[in-house]
């Protein structure tokens, strides 16, 4: 930790116009959330399940075999894609015919079939003094415990009050479409579960810019390895370190 205190201060000192007044070290509290939720891939549809939803738009067919017999398939593969389809509510049976649900004629429509939800779990590392999660699981350095930070209690954000949009974008993996044609989409999200709780050290200066005999804070974050402009806006509006 005195190395790093070091290479800061001598980058700070770069600054001819700029003094460090005094710096302190304490650690911001984190906790490690386990996430559960739900995601859906969607893939470009593929020649053989168009044909499959065409024609059963178009004609009455009432078995696979049928079906597979009409298109000179393997009846295995027309079993394969009707149940995938019926359990993805693309298709359904009525009076012994085969029919496109409104999803299914949508998907057709679209070109995508959307496969049916899968449940995932990932571990997160969220600070309630951002109120946001900041990091995915890690190994945590060993250091010598200090103070927490002293306004931790003021900006306090519980992580299971956070809404499940802010969980969505935290967790969303949706991208244009790969190489593979797979775009994966966060669905749901179950309310986060607290594992454990850490601190992570941080390192902090007060300074006096000299020229304009203005004070003001860096703070140098440890688990993010930069400056935290959010910690420092938080320190200068509640209160900088006293000489």
């Amino acid at each position: 930790m005195d190395k790093l205190v070091s290479k800061l201060q001598a980058e700070l000192q770069k600054q001819s116009d700029v003094e460090i007044l005094a710096n302190a070290s304490w650690s911001l509290p984190i906790e490690l959330h386990q996430l559960s939720f739900n995601t859906v891939k969607r893939t470009t549809m593929d020649v053989l399940m168009k044909m499959i939803l065409i024609t059963v738009q178009k004609m009455d067919i009432n078995s696979a075999k049928e079906l597979a017999s009409f298109l000179s398939v393997e009846p295995i593969f027309a079993e394969d894609l009707i149940r995938r389809m019926q359990i993805a509510e693309m298709i359904n049976k009525d009076e012994d015919v085969y029919q496109l649900t409104e999803l299914g004629k949508s998907r057709l429509e679209s070109g995508i079939y959307e496969h049916p939800p899968e449940q995932e779990e990932k571990k997160l590392f969220y600070s309630p003094c951002h109120g946001e999660y900041i990091g995915g699981e890690r190994e945590l350095d060993s250091v010598e415990q200090t103070s927490i930070y002293r306004w931790a209690g003021v900006f306090k954000t519980d992580g299971e009050e956070l809404e499940e949009t802010q969980l969505i974008t935290t967790l969303q993996t949706e991208s244009e479409l790969d190489a593979d044609n797979t775009q994966v989409v966060i669905k749901s999200v179950e309310k986060p579960n607290k594992l454990a709780d850490y601190a992570v050290p941080c390192i902090e200066f007060l300074l006096i810019n000299k020229l304009e005999e203005r004070r003001y804070t860096r703070v140098w974050n440890t688990f993010l390895d930069r400056w935290d402009i959010q910690l420092e806006k938080q320190i200068e509006e509640q209160g900088m370190l006293e000489l």
